[in-house]
């Protein structure tokens, strides 16, 4: 699933320690944990802007949900997480791309390209993103 970095950005380039933020509760403080990435953005978006679509690659851990749900991530069962074998020679242990964590970064946190995804590992990437996309419920919130 993961092959040698390629020497540009591009769509499955993975990149390590990347910014991924979140805006907690109070709404003041924003919050940001260094994480490997997967690039998303299609090649002409890659040449015309700086803000650059990735998903965020969390890794295993036994004492978290993603650790406990592993087995289901792993089965392809739910449409929100896409497992990620890792390659121990690439430095990149097992871990699972968080759909709902898509986001657009800017250019410059793209730095330390560390693999890129095989052709096929990104083919079922964006399969998943599509599985995700049908599965989400549409219904409109009631005021």
């Amino acid at each position: 699933m993961l092959a040698h970095p390629k020497r540009s950005i591009h769509q499955g380039a993975v990149f390590g320690r990347v910014p991924i933020a979140w805006l907690p509760l109070p709404l003041w403080v924003v919050q940001a944990k260094a994480r490997p990435v997967v690039v998303l953005s299609p090649y002409r978006e890659l040449r015309h802007l700086r803000q650059v679509r990735v998903v965020p690659l969390y890794s295993y851990r036994s004492d978290s949900s993603l650790g406990r749900l592993r087995p289901a991530i792993e089965a392809g069962e739910l449409a929100g997480a896409f497992h990620l074998a890792g390659d121990a020679g690439l430095g990149i242990e097992d871990g699972v791309l968080r759909l709902d964590q898509m986001q657009s970064i800017h250019v410059h946190f793209l730095s330390d390209q560390i693999a890129s995804l095989t052709d096929a590992a990104f083919a079922g990437l964006v399969n998943r993103i599509a599985r995700y996309v049908q599965v989400l419920d549409r219904r409109p919130l009631s005021a």
